[in-house]
């Protein structure tokens, strides 16, 4: 209680001291030319300021402040001090649209296709030439292949047939003007007249159940059924080269650049052929469409050139298409049952031709690297000798190996396509 008289004394002097101070501070405007000077300077402030509020808010050319419009200004104050949602501009707009075409599908490529068919063409080391693959697309893919490629793999609807009498063909090149027909009767021409042109029937355009298949270049040329790219919205994706093994592709991405940012080099992405079972016929369909004359079931089959003498190795070799068996891997041929163990095999019977064998249904890898035999591939004869059965192939090695035949005329249906492959046995010690 002692405290608060000091206290109070003390805040009486502070306050009489500001007055002073006040006071003293104010005896410049005692004068007149001070008094005008401080009311202009505060008439300029205030216009400053008045100008800079009226930029903050709405802005109209005609103020009313009637009763009838009071109620619309209102509602545009602002009582929660949360700034309005702005509309982007037109050029926002437009770029944000770029921004979403930059976008690229980074889909893995084992996702959208599986590689059928390669063909390397060595003399442009695989970059261009005679290089292509051929591709088929995965359902997921859901990728629209073009009119053409519709019209020639589709087939045509019941009416249409019986109305040409025939197959498919391409609209395209159905000529627009009206035809002439010839009539002969007894003998003698008559007039041509003019026929009206016959209305192609609507070819469908379902592919439900179809197998899409494209054949890609590496170099197109610029010709649509040659393109070196894929189909639909991957069309960013092209192929740039095919490894010399014929068995892997590389394909690059066409990713776009930004303004102002380096161009940067694509990268390649490499897709491995797969080991698929895939059927026979389609195989012989594939090697027709890469356009290679003649038909394997069909064709006569050549004789089996005398093999070469075995050559002395320890491990089996490959010279050309001649397989020299090395010591190591003899007992392959004295007990077959052996060779088989690695070999998974079944019958196999074509479904538009009479032809039977063994196909290889699976396969160790480094049996396959030895013998040059991959999964799908099927055995049809030994020795000019036809095959229909596991047991018939294994007796047939067995007797003539007891009978002293170490040369071994093997003919093979792969990847659509006849070979034949030589296996020669080294001689007893």
């Amino acid at each position: 209680m002692r405290l608060i008289p000091p206290l109070l004394y003390v805040l009486a002097l502070g306050l009489f001291a500001w007055a002073g101070l006040t006071v003293y501070n104010s005896l410049d405007l005692w004068k007149g030319d001070a008094r005008t000077a401080a009311t202009y300077k505060g008439r300029d402030d205030a216009v400053k300021l008045i100008a800079i509020g009226k930029g903050k808010g709405p802005q109209t050319s005609a103020w009313n402040y009637a009763a009838s419009s009071w109620w619309p200004q209102l509602k545009q104050v602002n009582l929660i001090g949360k700034l309005p949602e702005r509309k982007p501009t037109g050029a926002e707009l437009a770029n944000a649209s770029e921004l979403v075409e930059a976008v690229v599908d980074l889909t893995p490529l084992e996702e959208i296709f599986e590689l059928v068919s390669l063909v390397y063409d060595g003399e442009d080391r695989g970059k261009g030439g005679r290089s292509h693959v051929i591709i088929r697309y995965t359902e997921q893919a859901a990728v629209d292949p073009p009119q053409w490629w519709i019209r020639e793999n589709t087939a045509p609807t019941p009416t249409s047939t019986a109305r040409a009498g025939r197959g498919p063909r391409d609209l395209a090149a159905a000529p627009a003007t009206a035809t002439t027909r010839t009539s002969r009767g007894r003998g003698r021409s008559r007039n041509a007249r003019p026929v009206a042109p016959q209305q192609p029937s609507a070819m469908p355009t379902t592919i439900a159940g179809l197998d899409v298949l494209q054949k890609i270049w590496v170099d197109d040329g610029g010709d649509i059924r040659r393109s070196a790219k894929l189909w639909g919205k991957y069309s960013h994706i092209r192929l740039v080269r095919v490894d010399a093994s014929a068995g892997s592709a590389f394909f690059t991405r066409a990713i776009p650049v930004k303004e102002g940012e380096p161009k940067v080099e694509p990268k390649e992405e490499e897709l491995l052929k797969t080991t698929a079972d895939i059927p026979q016929s389609v195989l012989l369909s594939l090697r027709r469409l890469q356009g290679r004359e003649g038909d394997s079931e069909s064709a006569t089959v050549k004789p089996v050139a005398k093999p070469n003498q075995w050559r002395e190795v320890e491990n089996t070799t490959r010279y050309g298409n001649q397989f020299h068996i090395g010591r190591k891997d003899e007992t392959s041929f004295r007990d077959p049952d052996q060779f088989f163990s690695s070999v998974h095999v079944d019958t196999y019977v074509s479904k538009t031709s009479s032809m039977r064998g063994l196909s290889v249904r699976n396969i160790k890898s480094d049996v396959a690297q030895k013998f040059g035999v991959q999964t799908g591939d099927v055995l049809l004869e030994v020795n000019n000798r036809k095959v229909s059965s596991k047991a018939q192939a294994v007796n047939m090695v067995k007797k003539d190996y007891k009978r002293g035949v170490r040369s071994y005329a093997t003919k093979w249906l792969s990847n659509g396509q006849e070979v034949t492959r030589v296996y020669l046995a080294p001689n007893k010690k």
